[in-house]
């Protein structure tokens, strides 16, 4: 995945995560992750899982669908 995308989900989970009210610390064992793992997705060097994603939306309230409405496009 590209740096924009990855950047992308970054900012969309602290946003959605401040909005919830839930620190970054507590989020890695609400996802059943390694710290490590989630600070990755908060720093922009890894994507998260379909599965984290799912996880992720079900533990902040919204759909999947609302957390993709606005992802930037890929090039294919």
């Amino acid at each position: 995945m590209k740096t924009e995308q990855r950047k992308w989900f970054k900012d969309k989970m602290k946003t959605l995560m401040q909005k919830a009210s839930i620190h970054r610390t507590e989020m890695p064992a609400k996802l059943n992750l390694k710290p490590k793992t989630f600070y990755s997705y908060l720093e922009a060097r890894a994507e998260p899982s379909a599965l984290t994603i799912k996880k992720f939306c079900l533990i902040v309230g919204i759909s999947v669908d609302e957390f993709l409405s606005d992802i930037p496009d890929i090039e294919v």
